[in-house]
């Protein structure tokens, strides 16, 4: 599903030439002046009231976490990432019996343009996918995935955002992707800048859900700037989006721990199935 309510062709026609994501210039950090503090990023997992929680405010710049929970046969592997660098999000979670995980992430940065340049079409493009697997209908019931992003300009300047996909907005979509099966969002806009105005993204995505399911978005949430010739762009972190890009291939080790989930899971279940009376 595609939104581009305000998408010009002009920005990507005048881009003859352009710099994918973090193929500008990033900037170290501390080479902008924030509001506040420049970047922040949180990672948590929950189940029947432990929670894991990685967190970092002007420090790391990726945080994530990792849940193994087990009790009276019941089970609950949760895990979820930010990473700055990437600008993705990313959230799992395999269970009989609930739980929650969500990632957030947060960076204050300015877009640097070439003398004689007074302002520019920056593209922003977003990309939320995974899946959802009922087992039971407690679990098709009280699923909940959102997510979501802004980019805001201070001093009132100009934003995007997209909250198509937030518990605050239940539209069509939200509804959809809160559905069994393989979901896929894309926004796509345009915002104009000009040199060394100062922007914020906030970013984030939550699963939770009661009951049997899977919620597989674990290589989702891919946020990415598209610039024109010569633009670069500088951040409070010195990282974001510096290895970007569409369609980023799930790493190693998200691969081997989804492996390790779906395993543990399988034998949870097969031990249960073979308690069962015959």
């Amino acid at each position: 599903m595609d939104f581009a309510p305000k998408l010009r062709a002009s920005a990507l026609g005048a881009a003859a030439a352009i710099a994918i994501a973090g193929m500008g210039i990033p900037g170290e950090a501390g080479a902008i002046t924030c509001n506040g503090v420049c970047y922040g990023l949180d990672a948590s997992s929950n189940v029947d009231g432990f929670s894991v929680i990685d967190s970092s405010r002007g420090e790391e710049t990726s945080v994530s976490v990792v849940q193994n929970y087990s009790t009276s046969g019941r089970y609950m592997n949760g895990a979820a990432s930010a990473d700055l660098a990437t600008g993705a999000l990313r959230g799992f979670i395999d269970t009989d019996y609930g739980g929650s995980v969500s990632a957030r992430l947060s960076d204050q940065f300015v877009f640097d343009l070439p003398d004689g340049m007074e302002s520019a079409d920056i593209a922003v493009s977003w990309t939320f996918e995974g899946t959802n697997i009922f087992r039971d209908p407690s679990a098709a019931t009280y699923t909940r995935v959102a997510a979501g992003f802004s980019i805001t300009g201070f001093g009132g300047t100009d934003s995007v955002q997209f909250n198509n996909l937030n518990y605050q907005f239940t539209g069509a979509d939200w509804q959809e992707l809160n559905t069994e099966g393989f979901h896929r969002f894309t926004y796509n806009d345009v915002l104009t800048v000009r040199n060394g105005q100062l922007f914020r993204l906030d970013a984030s995505i939550a699963l939770s859900t009661y009951g049997s399911a899977t919620l597989d978005y674990a290589n989702t949430s891919f946020f990415t700037f598209i610039l024109p010739d010569g633009v670069g762009l500088t951040s409070g972190s010195g990282v974001l989006l510096s290895r970007a890009a569409g369609g980023v291939p799930e790493p190693s080790t998200w691969a081997m721990l989804l492996f390790g989930f779906g395993a543990i899971g399988a034998i949870l279940r097969q031990g249960r199935q073979r308690s069962l009376p015959v």
